[in-house]
């Protein structure tokens, strides 16, 4: 069923809509075939559909909003990186708009929505508070996005949050983007194709400063990272997850979350997982299997 927040979104008559087949959406699935259109799916599939599009999309945007006020303390670290800040700047926000624009075309006004949620995508809580059950917006972000990277009167510790951001949740992002790069929705999987390259880039940014700055602050560097490091193991959902295994089944996603954790941690091929990628770093982190087990039961410190 759709989410409430998302029903007054939908451009086409939703109730009287004639829907897809189950079966014959399926056989298409099943057969490595795609989807393109509204006609070619079933409510469920459109529904499941639209709210991973707008958990993406807002990510993106707040990602963006948030990533904003580091260009200002940018140069302090390297002249280039008044170049390369603003970069990456630019390309969450073509992200969100890649997705908006995947949105729009399925009968979801994601303009409007865009609009109405502005106010939103600027909100953080406060350094030191936790977060609450309760969503405090009503935008569909993932909740690390709720922790600001700025530290007020303290550009080094908010460089050090916007590598350590990079090194973890855009590493863990674009793990979850390149689950769906065989989605069977043909347009997400394209726009996830194009936003994978760039994500990539954001990775060895922050691969490239965590090395670096761990030589300087390495005590700085743990903290913060023994800080953020559950914060970004959360985003990946349960381990049995009734969401996920619709998504699967519906071709929308291709792996449990397990599986993306585990190659979040290990994968061996650039970018590398974080293991790996910690070899030229140095941080104190858990073994995979440790992390694992863990994470299945639940434990993992600070999850929210």
């Amino acid at each position: 069923m759709m989410d409430a927040k998302l029903r007054p979104y939908v451009t086409f008559d939703y109730d009287g809509f004639t829907w897809a087949d189950e079966t014959k959406m399926m056989e298409i699935i099943h057969s490595g075939g795609k989807i393109n259109t509204i006609a070619e799916m079933t409510r469920e599939y459109f529904d499941e559909l639209v709210w991973l599009l707008v958990s993406q999309m807002d990510s993106e945007y707040v990602g963006a909003y948030g990533y904003m006020p580091i260009v200002y303390i940018a140069p302090q670290f390297a002249a280039r990186e008044l170049k390369d800040v603003p970069a990456i700047v630019h390309d969450e926000f073509t992200h969100g708009t890649r997705i908006r624009d995947a949105l729009n075309m399925i009968g979801f006004d994601a303009d409007r929505w865009v609009e109405n949620h502005q106010h939103d995508y600027s909100f953080r809580i406060r350094q030191g508070e936790k977060l609450s059950a309760k969503r405090p917006t009503m935008d569909f972000r993932v909740n690390i996005f709720y922790y600001d990277l700025v530290v007020p009167k303290n550009e080094l510790m908010t460089w050090i949050n916007f590598g350590l951001f990079q090194f973890l949740q855009d590493r863990g992002a674009g793990e979850q983007l390149r689950d769906t790069l065989d989605s069977s929705f043909a347009p997400w999987a394209r726009e996830n194709g194009k936003t994978m390259s760039e994500e990539n880039k954001h990775i060895r940014h922050g691969d490239m400063w965590m090395a670096r700055l761990f030589q300087n602050y390495p005590e700085f560097i743990q903290q913060q990272f023994d800080l953020w490091w559950p914060r970004s193991l959360a985003t990946f959902g349960r381990p049995e997850s009734r969401h996920n295994d619709l998504w699967r089944k519906l071709g929308l996603k291709r792996r449990t979350n397990e599986e993306v954790v585990r190659a979040f941690l290990d994968r061996s091929e650039a970018p590398f997982g974080l293991q790996i990628a910690n070899q030229t770093v140095g941080l104190e982190i858990l073994t995979t299997e440790e992390v694992l087990t863990m994470w299945r039961q639940s434990t993992v410190p600070g999850k929210v």
